[in-house]
């Protein structure tokens, strides 16, 4: 799901039994918007000097460790943080980690807390860890409609052409016949490299590197 907190709270209501998990690479995208609003966008970019790329994409590299060790990792990955990109772990804690402090030590909730985008799971089991797929098919479906706004009949008809689609597609499934678009090369070996990651945590964990950890895992997210 994309990090709008409106929806997050009506499908939480609705589905109540459902475990929510937010996009990976919305996180990503608002991570990096904060690091254009601190005027740090050439800095990141910058390919003689990578400390503001290297440091943000140890940040996001906190979403791979297991859940209950987030904070701890997060506390680790900002002691490397370039004095010019302080106020954006501040951000990130605030926002993503622990919440804002409100009175003496005592803090508000975390707008979006990381058991809604902790992606050690996802990545293990190499799951989705993006609703890129769902958009595409919102995307693809709009474009066989034709309109912003259709008709009542002409949404049921194409509902159900696409029904009778999938049918087929289920079909020649179960006939054996491989119908997925093959990964890229690229993302295939993203993906089996975050998975031997986060198989291996442990002995990260137990050797004193959960640095390192999120250094790796960082600089395979962010990679595209």
């Amino acid at each position: 799901m994309d990090f709008e907190k409106g929806m997050n709270n009506a499908v939480a209501t609705v589905f109540p039994d459902a475990k929510l998990r937010l996009c990976l690479f919305h996180l990503k995208q608002s991570a990096f918007r904060k690091i254009q609003n601190l005027g740090l966008a050439v800095q990141y970019r910058d390919e003689e000097d990578d400390t503001v790329r290297m440091a943000f994409r140890q940040i996001l590299g906190v979403a791979f460790v297991p859940v209950d060790d987030v904070e701890e990792a997060f506390h680790q990955a900002k002691e490397n943080i370039p004095d010019e990109m302080k106020p954006f772990p501040k951000y990130f804690e605030e926002t993503y980690v622990l919440g804002r402090v409100v009175r003496g030590r005592r803090r508000a909730a975390a707008r979006y807390p990381p058991h809604l985008w902790n992606q050690h799971l996802a990545a293990r089991h190499n799951e989705p860890r993006t609703n890129n797929a769902t958009e595409a098919w919102h995307n693809r479906f709009q474009k066989m409609i034709g309109k912003s706004h259709p008709t009542i009949f002409n949404l049921v008809k194409e509902f159900q052409n696409e029904e009778a689609d999938v049918r087929v597609m289920m079909a020649e499934l179960d006939g054996g016949r491989a119908i997925r678009q093959p990964q890229r090369q690229k993302y295939r070996r993203i993906n089996e490299r975050l998975q031997n990651l986060t198989t291996h945590y442990a002995e990260y964990k137990e050797e004193g590197r959960i640095v390192d950890f999120t250094r790796a895992c960082g600089h395979n997210f962010c990679a595209d």
